[in-house]
């Protein structure tokens, strides 16, 4: 039986035919697909966290967003609610392939390529404190700058110190004692995860002058032969 009007008759045992009645066929409703409303998707930096949501209309909600061939950009994920997210770790484009699934059971599907770039070196603006008294204690180094990264790391002359990321603009890192035990100066850089490494500041590191001894008075001041 096809969807459309079907005449009914009633016909005697004589023959005689009545006159026709229309009975309507309706066609099965068939639930609509999902459109993708998101087209492109923007480029990332390496080692910048990177936060997308896909969207999308028509169709059954709630969706499911899945991927169907190629592969994110390693460091970033999907989310079945359709956010793309996560801290992208190699440079380069990646295509792939995502579906959208209404709650009806219908689907579309939409390919993008990913682009992951380099970012931009970081860069010190200043250090504080800048000076420290030869063979002093332990201490808190702020660095002020641009370009930093979550996982970056200070360093003093080219050594790794116990870094804490603050924002991308302030980091700060622990110089232990034996760092100063001696006069002379340290240069310190940032280093991002990706191996960027930013211009360098330079450290004081003050000798202690220790004064001369000086007498002030003598007790007994003579004595007999």
């Amino acid at each position: 039986l096809t969807a459309g009007p079907v005449p009914v008759t009633v016909r005697n045992p004589d023959g005689q035919v009545s006159t026709a009645a229309v009975f309507s066929v309706n066609g099965a409703s068939i639930p609509n697909p999902p459109i993708i409303a998101t087209a492109t998707l923007p480029s990332g930096t390496q080692g910048v966290a990177y936060n997308q949501t896909l969207a999308a209309t028509s169709g059954t909600t709630p969706y499911g967003w899945t991927v169907t061939s190629g592969s994110l950009p390693a460091g970033l994920t999907l989310s079945t609610g359709g956010v793309i997210s996560g801290t992208p770790t190699t440079v380069g484009s990646q295509t792939v392939t995502i579906r959208c699934t209404g709650a009806n059971g219908q689907w579309a599907q939409a390919t993008y390529t990913i682009s992951i770039n380099t970012g931009a070196a970081p860069s010190l603006s200043s250090i504080s404190p800048t000076t420290a008294n030869a063979g002093g204690a332990q201490f808190t180094l702020t660095v002020n700058g641009s370009g930093f990264v979550s996982g970056g790391t200070v360093k003093w002359n080219g050594n790794n110190l116990t870094t804490t990321f603050v924002s991308s603009s302030q980091v700060t890192a622990v110089v232990p004692a034996p760092n100063i035990a001696s006069a002379g100066s340290a240069v310190v850089t940032f280093a991002n995860p990706t191996g960027q490494v930013s211009n360098s500041l330079t450290f004081t590191i003050n000798a202690v002058i220790v004064p001369a001894p000086s007498l002030t008075s003598l007790s007994p001041v003579s004595t007999l032969e």
